[in-house]
Order: C-alpha cells, then structure tokens, then sequence
C-alpha cells in the first residue's frame, strides 16, 4: 500500500469563503480503517461542527473538509493506514476580514431591562487583538470603554448587553487587528426607556402674577430619535409638599399666570415619552413680586356742587383730582377709593360707588348728605400693589 497523492500542505492568504479540503489518494483499498491526527493527537470521534472527514467504504480517496477556518483550525493534519501515513500543513495569512451573516442587522432596539449578545464573527491570522468601545447617544460625548465586558474566542468576538438601561444607548464599535491589517463594525443601540428629567429648569419674566418656566431637553430621550417628548409641569408653594398640575406641553416652556402677590412657589418639569414618564426636577424657589410698586398720591382735589343752589335730593358733587397717567405698566393703573367728612370730623367715610373709579374724575350723589352741612373729600389711589398715601383734603363743599 502507498500514496498516489499525499495530503497537500495549505497556505490560506485571503479569508476563504469555501471549504478547505485536504486531500489524498491510496494505491488499493485500505484493509485497516484510517486515523486522522492533528499535530500528533487523534482527532476526537465527536468532530467540531465546522470539521469533516470523508471515509467511503472501500475508496482510495480519503479526505477531510474544514469550514469558515479559524486560527484554532490551523497546524499539520495526518493520515494513517496500515503502516504508512502522510501529513499536511494547513497554515493562513489572512487580514482581519468580517464573517456578518446576511441577517446581520447594525441597529438593535431593545427595551429598557432587557438582554442580548452581539455576536462579530471573523477570520484573521496571525492572532488578533480585538477591542470594543462605546460612544454614548448622549450629544457632546466621548467615546469610552463600555460597562458590558467583551468576550473572544476562536473566530468570534461577543458582547453580551444585559438588563439594559436607557443610559446605554450608543455606537459599539470592535475594531479587530493584526499584524495584516484591521477592520472594524459599528452597532448602533436603541434603548426604549422612560427619558431622564428635563435639564436646567429656571424661571424668567416674573411680573408677580405670571412667570415663564423654562427647561432643556434631557440628556436621554428614551424612545426613538424622531419621538417627540411631551413635559408635564406642575407647581407648588414652598410651605406645601403636595404639588398641582399646571400645564402639558411638547414646548421648552410654558407662561404660569394667576399668581399669588409674595408668595414662594416652586415649579418642576418632567419628561414623558410612550414608554413612561421620567422623574421631577425643580427650579429653584421664587418669590413673586409686581414690577410695579404702589401708585402716587392723588393731588388737587376739587369738589364743586351743581347746581349750586337746590335741596341734597337733586345736587351731586363733582369732584376732580390730579394723577400722572404715565404709569410703569397697564397692570399698575389704578383704582381710586373716594371718602368724605364733615369739616368739623376727623373721622373719614367710604364712599360706596356704582362702579369702580379709574378716572381722575366722579359725580357723587348728594342724597345722603345733610343740609347746610360742609363736607370735604380725599382719593386714595390703588393698584395691585397697594395704596397710595391718600390726597389732602378737597376744599369744603
């Protein structure tokens, strides 16, 4: 019995995309069964997936087939049958080249607690030094090293992402290098998750009675890129632990109006997407205070009666004051409460009006005053944020 072939000796210098097969040929059909060896030990009974050997009964061609080679794979593989055997060398000079399957997909949606395992199949020989690194989706980020800890066996480098969070959204990157060249696949990690507070919550334009809240988007939206997020915004005073709703909006802001004058409130923001809705965070206290302060005291009072000789039943008091009319604001326009005495009283007394007075003018019915009785009267002006020093008297009437 002899070789008519011997089992070749492979050099691989590019990533095979068929199977490597080693092949040889006898003189006669074997009375013995073939052994197969790989650098000097017998191969087990139970192959690795990737390893055949081709053993017809009775045929002098005798064959063993490798798949997707790895480094594992390489070194001298024998034969032997009865007394005399043959070796050949497989052997492989290959630049880190990708095996993706044609399913690979390089965006991953996953949900917020859940788990996976990115596997990056390759071929490269010499032996490769492979590495991961992460670019948070967070803008302004720098790329790091990822919490997840990467694995790498024989033609196979792995990630396992486990109970995600929405903080680990990002770019995977692995690039796999040797001596030969290196390559390099991203992945690209979409977490589903409730967003993280809103950023930077303050308060502008506070008149007294109406601030502007204002916030930035969070760093994490939780949900896809193109989702628009809606901020629910709520308010309290600072003496009280329970807040009220004030408003839903997809805005950066929103106006709050119907304020209390001095009083401490304190507003918050949170963001809410269709997985959920992410924490409160607040602004800092304010205290609301007008733009404005009290109005200036009236001046020059003048009360006439008209007509001026009659019974009280039928004469009114005209009455007339000074007032600037360029106040700081419409909202500090004011009032004006009307009173009266009679000249020898020291006592001042409301006058009830039909209908509020914003003139610097009134008639005042003369019904409820006293014959032959002198009466003077002052004006007090008043405005949301407060009353005025109340005016001199007018002259007796």
């Amino acid at each position: 019995l002899e070789f008519i072939r011997e089992l070749p000796s492979v050099k691989i210098t590019s990533a095979p995309t068929e199977p490597i097969v080693l092949e040889c040929e006898l003189s006669r059909k074997p009375r013995d069964s073939v052994k197969w060896l790989k650098n000097g030990k017998a191969l087990p009974s139970r192959l690795p997936s990737n390893i055949t050997i081709d053993e017809k009964s009775g045929s002098t061609v005798h064959s063993i087939s490798i798949s997707k080679v790895t480094e594992e794979d390489l070194g001298e593989y024998t034969v032997q049958v009865e007394s005399i055997s043959s070796t050949g060398k497989l052997d492989m000079q290959v630049a880190p080249t990708l095996r993706l399957s044609e399913n690979f997909e390089d965006t991953i949606v996953m949900k917020a607690g859940s788990s996976i395992v990115v596997e990056i199949p390759f071929v490269a020989s010499p032996k490769p030094t492979v590495k991961w690194s992460w670019k948070p989706a967070k803008t302004g980020s720098q790329e790091t090293t990822p919490r997840f800890k990467p694995d790498v066996a024989a033609g196979l480098t792995s990630l396992p992402i486990g109970k995600v969070k929405g903080e680990d959204a990002g770019d995977y990157s692995v690039k796999i290098s040797n001596e030969l060249g290196d390559v390099s696949v991203t992945v690209h990690l979409l977490v589903l998750d409730k967003p993280s507070p809103p950023r930077n919550p303050e308060v502008t334009e506070n008149t007294g009675e109406r601030v502007v809240f204002n916030w930035k988007e969070p760093e994490f939206k939780g949900d896809k890129p193109d989702a628009v997020l809606e901020y629910v915004v709520e308010m309290r005073e600072s003496s009280m632990r329970v807040a009220s709703p004030v408003a839903t909006t997809k805005e950066l802001s929103t106006p709050i109006e119907d304020l209390k004058i001095d009083k401490t409130y304190i507003f918050s923001v949170a963001a809410k997407n269709s997985v959920g809705q992410s924490d409160f965070v607040e602004a800092k206290p304010v205290s609301t205070k007008l733009d404005f302060g009290p109005p200036t005291q009236p001046k020059n009072v003048k009360a006439v009666v008209e007509p001026r000789k009659d019974t009280p039943d039928n004469q009114t008091v005209k009455l007339t004051w000074d007032f600037p009319s360029d106040v700081a604001s419409p909202k500090a326009a004011p009032e004006f409460i009307l009173e009266m005495k009679s000249k020898d009283s020291t006592r001042w007394q409301e006058i009830e009006m039909p209908s509020k007075v914003t003139e610097t003018h009134c008639d005042i019915p003369a019904k409820k005053m006293k014959e032959y009785v002198d009466y003077e009267f002052r004006v007090t002006a008043v405005n949301k944020a407060g009353k005025s020093k109340p005016s001199e008297p007018s002259n007796a009437v």
